[in-house]
């Protein structure tokens, strides 16, 4: 299987896999949401893409991308003015609730559209089933 293709997968699997990785994925938005009041907190982001690859992959562990530079070896590059103009509050907590709660509307746009085609697919599926039935 290539990297990033879906090749030998069904749909039913990666929709089902796309349902369950936007589940993880409300969770996280749910709790950065939950910690913005908590100081010194950094939100984290899923990467959708990769969990659900390692998802279908059997490797059921979600892909974090993080607004925290140390973490990726650049908090020598910046400077402290820098990091304090990127936080929302005085008390370093950088979640910024519209943000997240945009991202948490758009998430759930995708769970309902992968429902909803799984869904209609079940439908077509018991159609077809019902008319060779008769």
């Amino acid at each position: 299987m290539r990297a990033g293709s879906l090749d030998g997968f069904n749909s039913n699997q990666v929709l089902i896999g796309a349902m369950k990785t936007a589940e993880a994925n409300h969770r996280l938005i749910a709790n950065n949401i939950a910690n913005a009041d908590t100081p010194h907190f950094a939100p984290a982001e899923m990467d959708f893409q990769k969990t659900l690859k390692a998802m279908l992959d059997g490797r059921s562990h979600a892909a974090l991308r993080t607004s925290r530079f140390r973490r990726f070896g650049m908090a020598h590059r910046r400077t402290n003015t820098d990091r304090q103009s990127e936080v929302s509050k005085n008390d370093f907590n950088m979640v910024n609730l519209d943000v997240e709660l945009a991202k948490m509307a758009e998430n759930r746009g995708r769970y309902t559209t992968y429902a909803r085609i799984l869904s209609k697919k079940f439908q077509m599926r018991d159609d077809v089933i019902s008319s060779l039935a008769r």
